[in-house]
């Protein structure tokens, strides 16, 4: 009797254990309205921007609806957008080409290039209050610079 209650007591332990594992590694949307936090964020070089917003309307761990709307450090303003999937394939924007890929649960990538020949690489790491964005890029000129991003999320 003892060892029958030592077994199922072992068991109640790895199904709890398994629980929590699979928990952990449950899927999370980056779904939601975004304010780029730059006292948070960090560069090698000046930011190349003095306020932005991202909106993502969608995201279900295979597609993802975004929208930024970007001040530049010069004080030009612009909108871009993509609607797709986590394919990993090169998909070109207005001035940036991003190739996404969900790399995990609350996480995915981005291999880019920029219209300006600059190119890098991303990790977007998704968390329910903010998404990070720890990167770094390589100008055509061979400067490398890391940086890393906080978005925090407003709603």
């Amino acid at each position: 009797m003892k060892k029958f209650v030592m077994a199922v007591a072992a068991g109640a332990v790895a199904l709890t254990a398994a629980a929590v594992a699979f928990a952990e590694d449950a899927f999370r949307s980056a779904q939601g309205e975004y304010v780029w936090n730059l006292a948070a964020s960090h560069y090698e070089s000046p930011p190349y921007a003095t306020t932005q917003t991202m909106s993502i309307p969608f995201d279900d761990g295979k597609t993802i609806k975004f929208s930024q709307d970007v001040t530049l450090a010069d004080g030009k303003r612009f909108t871009w957008a993509y609607d797709g999937t986590f394919d990993g394939k090169p998909h070109p924007g207005e001035w940036i080409t991003v190739a996404l890929t969900r790399s995990a649960p609350d996480a995915f990538t981005n291999d880019y290039s920029m219209n300006d020949g600059t190119k890098g690489h991303e990790v977007a790491t998704i968390y329910t209050d903010k998404i990070v964005i720890r990167g770094h890029s390589t100008t055509p000129a061979g400067k490398t610079d890391t940086y890393e991003e906080v978005w925090d999320k407003v709603k």
